[in-house]
C-alpha cells in the first residue's frame, strides 16, 4: 500500500528522485512551514513537457527549487493584491445592491422609511407557494438570464434563493440562533437588535457572504441590475446597458467569489486562474481578464485605496486612552510595512 504522508526529509528525497527538483538543505525549513504539494503542484506545468500515458507530468530537465519559490512568492503577492481589490469591490457592491433594494421601500405608495417590512414579506412568501407573494426585490426569483434568450423561467435555483431569503429574515428578526452567530462580529446589526424589533434592511449586508449577495442581485428586476452595473462603469444612462452586460457582470461576480474563497483560505491562486483561461484562445478576451479590469477600475476609483499612517489630532482622555494606544500601534505597523 502506498504511503501517503511524508516527513520533511522524505518530501525532499521524493522531489529530487521523482520530480527532478533540486532542493538544497537550506530549504528544509520551508518544508516545515508548507507541505510540498502546496509548493510544487500549483506550478508544475511551468516545468513540464507534457503528460505520459498515465496522465502524469513529464520532466526531462532538473528544476531549480529557487525558481519554484519565485512562483510561490508571485502567487502570494498577487493574492494580497486580490484581497485588496476584492475588499474594495465587495464594499461598493454591497452598498449599490442594498441602496437599490432599499429604494423599493422608500419613496413609494406604501413607504417604509425604516425599511423593516422586508421581514414580513419574506415570511409571507416562504409560507406560501404563490409567486404573487414575492418580496418586492425578488422579481426574478424564478428566472435566470442568458445572452441569447434574456430572462428565462428557471426553477432550478429556487431552493438556494429561498435559503438566502430565510437567512435574511433570521438576521432581521434577531432569532436566538442568529444572535449567537453574529455575536460581536456585526456590531451595527447587534445595535439594532438591542434597540428595535427588526434590524433595518440597510444593515443586513454586513452579515451576508458575497455568494448570498450575488443571489440577491440575480433576483432583482432588470432595471435594478442595470442601475447597479452603472455604478461600476462610466455610464450616463443605465438604460443603455444591455442583456450581455448583465450576464457578463453576473459571471464576473462569480469569478470574484471563487477568487475570494481561495484568497481567504490562503490557498495558491494560480491553479484557479489557469483553469479560467484554458477555454479561451486569447487571455485578453477571457471573462477572467474582464474581471481583473473591473477590479482594477473599482480599486483605482476608491477614495480608500491609499493606506497611509495618518497622524490623528485626537485629544486623549481616560475613556479613549487605550483605544488611542491601539490606533498608534496600528499606524506604526502600516508605517513600517510601507518602508519595506
Amino acid at each position: 500500500m502506498r504511503k501517503l504522508y511524508k516527513t520533511v526529509d522524505e518530501q525532499i528525497v521524493y522531489l529530487k528522485e521523482n520530480k527532478k527538483i533540486m532542493v538544497k538543505d537550506e530549504h528544509k525549513k520551508i518544508f516545515e512551514e508548507r507541505n510540498y504539494a502546496s509548493l510544487i503542484n500549483p506550478y508544475k506545468e511551468f516545468f513540464s513537457y507534457g503528460r505520459d500515458e498515465n496522465k502524469n507530468h513529464i520532466y526531462t530537465k532538473e528544476i531549480d527549487f529557487e525558481e519554484i519559490l519565485k512562483l510561490v512568492k508571485a502567487d502570494e503577492g498577487f493574492s494580497r493584491l486580490m484581497y485588496a481589490y476584492i475588499g474594495t469591490f465587495e464594499k461598493k457592491f454591497k452598498n449599490a445592491l442594498f441602496a437599490e433594494i432599499c429604494s423599493k421601500y422608500i419613496g413609494c405608495e406604501d413607504e417604509d422609511k425604516e425599511c423593516i417590512k422586508y421581514v414580513e414579506e419574506i415570511d409571507k412568501f416562504l409560507k406560501s407557494d404563490d409567486d404573487g407573494d414575492l418580496p418586492r426585490f425578488c422579481t426574478n426569483f424564478r428566472y435566470s438570464i442568458s445572452k441569447t434568450e434574456g430572462y428565462v423561467y428557471d426553477d432550478f435555483r429556487s431552493e438556494k434563493r429561498r435559503l438566502v431569503l430565510q437567512h435574511i429574515k433570521e438576521i432581521g428578526m434577531k432569532t436566538k440562533d442568529e444572535r449567537n452567530k453574529l455575536g460581536e462580529s456585526n456590531s451595527l446589526i447587534s445595535h439594532y437588535h438591542k434597540t428595535q424589533s427588526v434590524a433595518p434592511l440597510w444593515v443586513i449586508p454586513n452579515a451576508l457572504t458575497l455568494g448570498e449577495l450575488s443571489v440577491l442581485y440575480a433576483m432583482l428586476d432588470s432595471d435594478s441590475q442595470k442601475k447597479i452595473i452603472s455604478k461600476f462603469y462610466a455610464t450616463d444612462n443605465y438604460k443603455k446597458i444591455d442583456i450581455r452586460k448583465i450576464v457578463s457582470f453576473s459571471g464576473q461576480i462569480e469569478i470574484i467569489r471563487r477568487i475570494r474563497n481561495i484568497v481567504n483560505h490562503y490557498e495558491p491562486i494560480f491553479p484557479l486562474l489557469s483553469f479560467e483561461i484554458k477555454r479561451v484562445k486569447k487571455i485578453e478576451n477571457s471573462p477572467l481578464y474582464m474581471t481583473f479590469e473591473l477590479l482594477k477600475s473599482t480599486y483605482a476609483s476608491s477614495l480608500f485605496n491609499d493606506v497611509k499612517a495618518d497622524v490623528f489630532k485626537i485629544e486623549e482622555n481616560h475613556y479613549n486612552s487605550k483605544n488611542l494606544r491601539l490606533l498608534n500601534l496600528m499606524m506604526d505597523m502600516i508605517k513600517n510595512t510601507n518602508k519595506k
